[in-house]
């Protein structure tokens, strides 16, 4: 089973496995950081084991990558629900988030294929909400917020749905495998790119909070 493994290995499932020691040594041992965080550490890593068996065993990935993404973006809203100012506005788009991904895996990108929309509807519901709360700190001139240990956290996924995002919008293959220099094609450049923004904020995230610890 591990050498049927081994070729789909690759550098993203370190800094999973990396980032999520990290946060779960934070919380567990340390008592700073949201449980939510673990959460969604917890969804990376149990999706990219289950992706590689999946691999393995060649299994198609797509329903469990849409459930990943509904889990994953779903904790990242909730998240920002916790911090963000218009709560009401921050519920009505998780629900909407949730209904959205229900009626499109029952009725339209179906439970055969990875959800496509689902993944951009909710990471542009993140992306909007991320830059309205943003513009209203500023007009309250709640500087302090964008120096925050939360607003690096809060911006840590921005990338990842924004090159996501841009991927998986357009849908198409020769884009996807456009070389951009040696053999390395634009859709590996754009997901290794983004997934290592995404986790090396993590980090930097739990380092600073580990920091804290010692300073309070």
């Amino acid at each position: 089973m591990l050498k049927t493994i081994l070729p789909f290995l690759n550098f993203t499932q370190l800094l999973v496995l990396i980032t999520c020691i990290s946060v779960w040594y934070l919380y567990y041992f340390s008592h700073r950081g949201s449980f939510i965080l673990v959460l969604i550490m917890a969804v990376c890593f149990e999706n990219e084991i289950l992706s590689l068996i999946f691999l393995a065993l060649k299994k198609p990935i797509g329903l469990l990558s849409t459930v990943n993404v509904v889990l994953h973006h779903g904790l990242w809203l909730l998240f920002m629900s916790q911090l963000i100012k218009r709560k009401l506005l921050m519920k009505a788009s998780l629900i909407v988030f949730l209904a959205f991904s229900i009626i499109n895996l029952l009725m339209f990108e179906g439970f055969s294929r990875f959800n496509f929309y689902t993944f951009i509807i909710g990471a542009l519901l993140y992306i909007v909400l991320f830059i309205q709360d943003s513009f209203y700190r500023l007009k309250h001139e709640d500087f302090a917020f964008f120096q925050s240990n939360n607003y690096l956290l809060l911006f840590a996924p921005i990338l990842l749905f924004l090159g996501l995002s841009f991927v998986f919008g357009f849908k198409s293959h020769s884009l996807n495998s456009t070389v951009i220099f040696g053999n390395v094609k634009l859709y590996g450049f754009i997901v290794c790119f983004v997934n290592i923004v995404y986790y090396v904020l993590i980090n930097i995230y739990v380092n600073r909070e580990k920091k804290m610890k010692y300073v309070v």
